[in-house]
């Protein structure tokens, strides 16, 4: 299966608000429902809110199944609905609907119950699988709504229509006709659920799933329905149709096969830190969020989400067994690795080193001073200044950050002779067998 944002390696080795309706409304405003196609395992929603799920080009050559959802995305106190059909077409002789993967809650069951964390907080167990229609019964159990459905699956086309309705009473035994959305969440619950298959060699290039919106196909248009006309001789007709013209808004999922890995707009820059520090490494360290190239587009990603495991720590827990430690994590993305701008793997990267250590070499001491002292002459000269040879930018700043005593390397920090003297105070207490703190010596 499929799941776009794929979360990728271990970091470090050691470390829509809208009215309410009134009951039995005949949604006709447009802040009142969208129904909402999604990608189970994941999807970026960009603003235009048409769903959108990356194949790698690996899933791409070798074929992959997705599971995708069907939601409402509106005010919770919509209640009254009762029933809904849905059509939905690939047009792409790579993309088809699975008969096997049809998913609802009148339909499928777990062997065992399971166990469910609601999104108030409440633990349940069910055979169920929870969906947007649903209670918790008095007895703690899950309920689904559908009474009825039919689904009329071809390779490019999923026709479905269910009719839902609890055909029991409520808690305070009153009469029941109408699905309540499940915990008051409606668009946290699919209604439901389906598979489509991704054929092997499936080239580069976007594929689109939509609702069918055809005002020609009458019946076989997407609509929901409420039950405001309840039969009688003078209204026999029990459902009204709502169709999708009357639907504000219908948002469809595009499927994007990319041809070459994620990659990353501008280099992640690494977090320096001193080997004495016991501050824990955090995700926070690195920018929230990642900007990426693929697929064509722009996508900008929590970093966190690009990580499977961020272990706890801190640079003091490291065995400092180089002068420095460099800790990287690959990042990955729908189950690639993302690239930087020189084509290499992208990463998280911490340096770690020895506060003073002017010259990286694993010891405090005269050398780094005089290293200093050689590095502010040469700047205050106006000539070039390096602590390195150059040739690592990436190298220099650290260096620059290991000496910059009172600077710790922060924007318009200078080195100077202060850093140096402070370097020479330290190396001379570690020398005398005392074991200095920086804050005391500089």
């Amino acid at each position: 299966m499929n799941s776009a944002f794929c979360k990728g390696m271990a970091l470090l080795t050691g470390l829509s608000c809208l009215t309410s309706l009134p009951a039995h409304a005949s949604y006709s405003s447009p802040e009142e429902v969208a129904v909402s196609l999604r990608a189970m395992d994941g999807g970026y929603i960009p603003e235009d809110n048409v769903h959108k799920i990356y194949i790698s080009p690996e899933d791409a050559r070798n074929g992959t199944s997705l599971h995708f959802g069907i939601f409402f995305e509106t005010d919770p106190d919509i209640v009254d609905i009762s029933y809904v059909s849905a059509v939905l077409e690939s047009n792409s002789e790579f993309v088809n609907f699975t008969k096997d993967g049809f998913v609802n809650p009148s339909n499928y069951a777990y062997s065992t119950a399971q166990e469910f964390t609601h999104t108030d907080g409440i633990t349940y167990s069910s055979k169920f699988c929870p969906y947007c229609f649903g209670r918790i019964n008095m007895s703690g159990k899950y309920e689904p709504a559908c009474s009825s459905f039919m689904t009329n699956i071809r390779e490019n086309q999923f026709i479905s229509t269910w009719a839902y309705d609890y055909g029991n009473t409520n808690e305070d035994g009153s009469t029941c006709f109408t699905a309540k959305f499940f915990g008051n969440a409606s668009d946290s619950y699919s209604f439901l659920e389906f598979n489509m298959v991704l054929s092997p060699d499936t080239p580069a290039g976007i594929y689109p799933v939509n609702f069918v919106t055809s005002e020609a196909m009458n019946n076989g248009s997407t609509y929901i329905t409420s039950d405001d006309s309840i039969p009688d001789e003078e209204n026999p007709t029990y459902y009204k149709s709502i169709y999708s013209n009357f639907i504000p808004a219908l948002y469809n999922a595009e499927i994007i096969v990319a041809d070459t890995n994620p990659q990353t707009e501008s280099d992640i820059a690494p977090v320096f830190r001193y080997a004495h520090d016991e501050t824990p490494f955090s995700i926070q360290d690195f920018p929230e969020e990642t900007n990426l190239l693929y697929g064509g587009d722009t996508l900008s990603v929590r970093t966190e989400n690009l990580l499977e495991i961020f272990e706890a720590g801190s640079p003091a827990d490291i065995d400092m067994n180089e002068p420095v430690r460099i800790l990287r994590s690959g990042l990955a993305l729908d189950g690639l690795s993302v690239r930087n701008s020189q084509g290499e793997e992208a990463s998280l990267e911490y340096r770690i080193g020895l506060k003073g250590d002017a010259d990286c070499n694993g010891v405090v001491n005269a050398s780094d001073a005089s290293l200093i002292l050689k590095y502010a002459a040469s700047q205050g000269s106006g000539r070039t200044a390096s602590l390195t040879d150059g040739s690592d930018a990436t190298a220099e700043q650290f260096a620059f950050f290991l000496a910059d005593i009172d600077g710790e390397g922060k924007e318009n920090s200078v080195l100077d002779a202060s850093d140096a003297a402070s370097v020479l105070k330290y190396a001379a207490a570690k020398g005398s067998g005392e074991d200095p703190v920086w804050n005391t010596v500089s």
